[in-house]
């Protein structure tokens, strides 16, 4: 691609050479000067503290070793307000150049493209509990969240004719068919009301695998459950996720108190009526840890 095809991504103070980190699936990356300075490609800072608190990135580096490259966009589709562009880096060193990635920005404005990032580390501890269980436990566990924890089961459902997904309000019954029927996605579990309106979702590529463009947990008081993956051999395993603290515009903050003894009893109770002798944050039913200690010992 000839450079004068591209637009040149800088800096507001002109600096136009980054060491790269980036989340290539998800078209959001990490920019650092020569300097140390930290930017935000685009500018998406929550949504880069949501995927860092699983993982980092690595820094790019090309074949010839130089870990700097320039930048530019190439709007092919001449996208003028908002849409859809590729990025190109070019090492520093050797000229070579390659599309990284696609992301999706709001502004061509070049001093909007980017926003600085003081603390690209920044983390919140966030507890993923897993069970294996069988469909009653399954059951017993809704149960719980229901009548003792006063909290309403909420579901990303995708068993719609049109294949648009569908995020909705579901009581017990529902839940344990959606996810004998593979059709509830994810479900999450909140004391207060929620406004349907602020769920939406996206499709993969290949327009058949619907997907939550973000982790509403992870800033709302939410309760996640997984939809169960199989494992051969040992049953049906359900990730359980919650956080108490979460980032907002580069700032870490606290969730309720209230939030905070309903994740503390849900805790309390998994304990007294599970089984955790496969490490702290399992809890596993009877049934279904017995086929696992019998799969493991084969």
């Amino acid at each position: 691609m000839k450079r004068n095809l591209l637009t040149e991504i800088t800096t507001q103070n002109g600096k136009s050479e980054f060491q790269l980190r980036f989340f290539v699936d998800e078209g959001v990356g990490l920019l650092t000067t020569r300097d140390g300075e930290n930017y935000l490609l685009p500018n998406a800072i929550d949504r880069w503290y949501d995927l860092t608190q699983k993982t980092y990135p690595k820094k790019r580096i090309c074949s010839c070793k130089s870990d700097f490259f320039e930048l530019g966009y190439c709007n092919e589709n001449r996208v003028v307000q908002s849409g859809q562009v590729d990025v190109i880096a070019i090492c520093s060193n050797c000229q070579k150049e390659r599309k990284i990635t696609s992301v999706t920005i709001e502004c061509l404005k070049n001093d909007e493209l980017l926003s600085f990032c003081k603390q690209p580390r920044l983390k919140y501890k966030v507890t993923q509990l897993t069970s294996y269980w069988s469909v009653k436990d399954l059951e017993f566990f809704l149960k719980f969240i229901t009548d003792s924890l006063k909290m309403t089961v909420y579901c990303w459902n995708a068993d719609h004719s049109d294949k648009n997904k569908c995020f909705e309000r579901v009581d017990i019954s529902q839940a344990s068919n959606m996810i004998s029927n593979h059709t509830g996605l994810n479900f999450y579990f909140s004391e207060k009301e929620l406004d349907l309106t602020n769920f939406r979702g996206i499709y993969t590529s290949d327009k058949d695998s619907p997907m939550l463009d973000r982790e509403p947990w992870r800033k709302l008081e939410l309760i996640s459950l997984s939809a169960p993956l199989y494992m051969y051999g040992y049953g049906l395993v359900y990730f359980i996720e919650y956080c108490q603290r979460y980032i907002s515009n580069g700032i870490l903050r606290t969730k309720s108190n209230r939030f905070e003894r309903k994740t503390g009893l849900l805790r309390a109770w998994l304990k007294d009526n599970f089984i955790g002798k496969r490490g702290s944050n399992c809890y596993d039913g009877k049934e279904a840890f017995d086929k696992f200690i019998e799969e493991s010992s084969c």
